[in-house]
């Protein structure tokens, strides 16, 4: 603002200098006349200027004030993708914890009327499936003996939440939320890690044999895949 001001008292001075050299001759005058020559020169010649300094400075004023808008535009789109997230990390977790529960339930039944929970059990299908490669069982093979001792659906459980989780994420950390597939992929990586191991493993074997409908879907979503294999987790490795 100063340089304009500044600008405005050069053009003033400069006038008055010009008019003073030009007519320094003259001695003040008391007929009215000559000052409205005076004055019909100062206006004729500074009102352009001033007003060309006004619209300059109009127009920097508007460029000011755009640019305040943009900022506050973008402090805003900033504070609504803020508040979308708490409200995600809110969900995020309370399924994480409800996914960890869900395992505590977790079992298998590799004989009629006997029972594997937990690790236990996950490691009893793998060694399970490990023999049947052994003896050159196909896919089709493992998810028929996968059911069969899946008598109560906790593998389609664990690997349902887990799904859940993924497509809340998808949905929620949508592009049109304003977010970036680098934020949904530390979000997959964050799920991932808090994800027990065994319960992974679970979801991964499902990813693999089974032909539940969630389980097509964890397969065909390319950002899950990327970082499973950044973490060297295919789920195609049984």
């Amino acid at each position: 603002m100063n340089q304009y001001i500044i600008s405005a008292v050069i053009c003033i001075t400069l006038v008055l200098g010009i008019y003073g050299y030009q007519f320094h001759s003259f001695q003040i005058s008391n007929d009215v006349n000559h000052w409205g020559q005076f004055g019909g020169f100062m206006g004729g010649v500074l009102g352009p200027l001033l007003s060309f300094l006004s619209y300059v400075m109009l127009i920097k004023s508007l460029s000011l004030q755009n640019d305040a808008n943009s900022v506050l535009k973008e402090e805003s789109k900033l504070n609504i993708k803020n508040e979308k997230m708490r409200s995600f990390e809110v969900h995020f977790f309370n399924l994480i914890n409800a996914q960890r529960d869900s395992f505590e339930y977790f079992k298998l039944e590799p004989q009629l009327g006997e029972f594997l929970t937990g690790v236990s059990a996950v490691r009893e299908l793998e060694n399970q499936i490990e023999n049947m490669r052994d003896n050159n069982a196909n896919d089709n093979d493992i998810a028929i003996y996968i059911k069969n001792i899946d008598s109560h659906e906790k593998i389609y459980n664990t690997q349902r939440i887990f799904y859940v989780i993924t497509k809340m994420i998808s949905q929620k950390l949508s592009d049109e939320n304003g977010f970036t597939q680098e934020e949904r992929q530390a979000q997959l990586t964050t799920l991932i890690n808090f994800t027990e191991l065994s319960a992974l493993r679970i979801t991964l074997i499902s990813m693999q044999f089974l032909s539940h409908k969630s389980s097509k879907l964890l397969r065909e979503d390319q950002e899950l895949i990327d970082i499973f294999k950044e973490l060297k987790l295919p789920y195609d490795q049984y």
